[in-house]
């Protein structure tokens, strides 16, 4: 009588045996699923971050001139010709995040550095600036 139910064990024994062999794998590709759904969305969640990370190294002092106009001024601030005018005032319309700013530059006033370089970026290099 044991041998009976020895033999009988070891049939169900083998069958569950073998349920949680295909259990197993089953159980592990689906835990591996799933890690990877999570890493994907921490990154889809974290790509505007990093996004705002990697942007945010263009330099803060980039304006973007959208217009400028040159106007010859006499010595008492009179509009003057461009064959006898004293010095130049510059206006410019500036982009600066989303904001327009409006500037007015007396160029007789300027104190122009040697050692540094004054220049105007162009609406190009600020786009490649903030792709970066």
């Amino acid at each position: 009588m044991t041998d009976k139910i020895s033999k009988a064990t070891q049939v169900v024994l083998k069958e569950e045996w073998e349920r949680v062999k295909r259990g197993e794998r089953f159980y592990r590709t689906a835990a591996r699923l799933a890690g990877i759904s999570v890493a994907a969305a921490l990154v889809l969640l974290l790509m505007p971050a990093l996004e705002a990370l990697r942007s945010s190294g263009h330099r803060s002092d980039d304006y973007l001139v959208v217009k400028r106009s040159d106007y010859y001024v006499d010595k008492q601030g009179g509009a003057a010709s461009q064959q006898s005018y004293d010095h130049d005032i510059v206006r410019f319309v500036l982009a600066h995040d989303g904001h327009k700013i409006y500037a007015e530059c007396d160029l007789s006033t300027l104190e122009v550095r040697p050692e540094r370089e004054l220049r105007i970026a162009t609406a190009e290099e600020l786009r490649v600036r903030r792709k970066r």
